[in-house]
Order: C-alpha cells, then structure tokens, then sequence
C-alpha cells in the first residue's frame, strides 16, 4: 500500500509505501501522479538513503520501485524536481 503528499508549489513531494505483515510481495512499482513528464527527478529513499534519477514519465509510467527485506515494513521516499 502507498501513498504520494505532492506539493506542486514546491515541485517535491513524498511516498510512504506500507508492506502488511502477510503481504508475499517483496517488491513492486508505484506509478506516481501530477509530476511534469519532460521533467527529471531525484528520489531518496530516507530509510536506506538510496538515490535514484528517473523522468517524470518514467515515474508516471514505470513507477517508483520499492523492495523490502522484511514483513511488516516501510519506506519513506521523498522526490524532487531537478533544476
């Protein structure tokens, strides 16, 4: 389960991505809404401190991927528009 807080004055905003206690899914992909597709985007995953570079379309399209090592779990992603 995931959810996107997007603030468009800011071009930024964040994911919380929530893994329930019986889910069998260790990874998937979030499609994220309202981004600017030509755009490119930084996003740092503020538990593990990965960072990613992905377009807005690629984002919109392909979606965010999220992976998680244990059950219950979760993920705090922030993103911003690069400028």
């Amino acid at each position: 389960m995931a959810y996107q807080l997007d603030r468009p004055d800011k071009n930024q905003g964040l994911v919380v991505v929530l893994r329930r206690q019986n889910s069998p899914f260790e990874s998937a992909r979030f499609p994220l809404q309202s981004l600017n597709t030509a755009a490119n985007y930084t996003v740092t995953n503020l538990d593990t401190g990965k960072v990613i570079q992905e377009t807005g379309r690629g984002l919109m399209e392909k979606g965010l991927p999220i992976e998680f090592a244990s059950r219950p779990g979760s993920a705090l992603l922030v993103y911003r528009m690069n400028q």
